[in-house]
């Protein structure tokens, strides 16, 4: 290769070089924050699944006692936690939230659709809905 063409192409190299104005390093963190900012539900959903954790703990502490066998304790069953008992059952639906929830949003969400359902079963059980939003 000629020493000309070797100029001309340190040249070319060099000015293709000038007119970058940010590092692909740069547009790489932008796009990654700009993602993640989007992506918040994972969070959102690791915090519901905390809350129905410590909650179902909380259940199973205060109902099941060594000396009575006759009831149980369910989890994920019809609903997410379910206290069985010889005559009567408990269905508990566990709701968390970053926003605040409101009858209607419960209406959208299906739980009281579910309630419906589980009642037209055993018109004795006993529906409770529990939920944590931020105030």
């Amino acid at each position: 290769m000629s020493k000309a063409k070797r100029k001309k192409q340190r040249i070319k190299r060099q000015q293709s070089d000038a007119n970058v104005t940010y590092s692909i390093d740069e547009d790489l963190n932008i796009a990654l924050n700009n993602l993640a900012k989007k992506r918040v539900g994972g969070a959102i959903n690791f915090r519901g699944i905390g809350f129905q954790l410590l909650y179902s703990c909380y259940t199973l502490l205060n109902e099941l006692d060594s000396s009575n066998f006759s009831k149980s304790i369910r989890l994920e069953g019809i609903e997410d936690v379910d206290i069985i008992t010889v005559d009567n059952n408990q269905y508990i639906q566990l709701k968390s939230s970053i926003n605040t929830i409101d009858a209607g949003s419960f209406w959208k969400m299906g739980v009281l659709q579910n309630f419906l359902e589980a009642f037209k079963v055993n018109p004795n059980c006993n529906l409770k809905l529990v939920y944590n939003f931020n105030q």
